[in-house]
């Protein structure tokens, strides 16, 4: 999963205009649909991107600083769940 955001559309802009919503969710579907995620049972941000992939929960992807969140928590929580292995 480490390369996940590696493998994204560079080409594709997301952060701005009437699209943003739906080119965020096209994005996070490429994430969730690849044999590299773990699945939602892995954690609340894996669920998270799952629910953002496929329009459940709150309206809006969020904003790049959410996704930031998200991100840095979902890596540092897998990082522990290694450790601990």
């Amino acid at each position: 999963m480490c390369d996940l955001l590696a493998r994204a559309d560079p080409a594709v802009e997301t952060d701005r205009g009437e699209d943003r919503n739906t080119v965020n969710r096209a994005a996070a579907r490429q994430l969730v649909e690849m044999s590299d995620f773990r699945g939602a049972v892995a954690g609340a941000r894996e669920a998270w991107l799952r629910d953002r992939a496929y329009g459940q929960g709150p309206c809006g992807t969020g904003n790049a600083a959410v996704w930031l969140r998200v991100g840095n928590v979902q890596h540092m929580s897998y990082v522990v769940r290694s450790l601990r292995a």
